[in-house]
């Protein structure tokens, strides 16, 4: 009987070998789709640690798996390489995505300051406190 990381192990070398694709790229390519896919699931931005973290902490377990398969015999060394390819775009997206205004965009490091700064509850408080301030009407109680 074969043990659920068997099944596991066989279930990508038949999708790399269905594809043609190599190791290498198909961690790149679910580095990619987990980083994209956790954004949607979880309604974050790329700028959000939730995708990266999800990415990094599947990349290890892939590899965990990959030791506890039987018959593994990569060499130490080849599960550095594959967590590498497997998070490499991913963490550059993601440092892109958290890049702050540039020298061309003054006004955006202000905006992202000020928007980080202001939680939710603030801006339902400003706003709350804006309708409270205007002047009352004749209909207005």
């Amino acid at each position: 009987m074969q043990t659920i990381f068997e099944i596991y192990s066989a279930f990508k070398v038949s999708l790399a070998e269905s594809y043609g694709l190599t190791e290498d790229l198909v961690h790149v390519h679910a580095g990619l789709l987990i980083f994209f896919v956790a954004a949607l699931i979880f309604r974050r931005r790329m700028r959000s640690r939730i995708p990266i973290s999800l990415v990094y902490f599947l990349a290890v377990a892939n590899e965990i798996v990959d030791m506890f398969t039987p018959g593994h015999t990569a060499p130490s060394w080849q599960s550095a390489v594959d967590i590498l390819n497997t998070v490499f775009w991913p963490t550059l997206l993601y440092l892109l995505a958290r890049r702050r205004g540039t020298i061309d965009d003054p006004h955006r490091a202000a905006i992202d300051s000020l928007t980080e700064s202001v939680g939710a509850a603030d801006i339902a408080t400003t706003r709350t406190d804006w309708q409270t301030s205007r002047p009352k009407g004749p209909h207005d109680r």
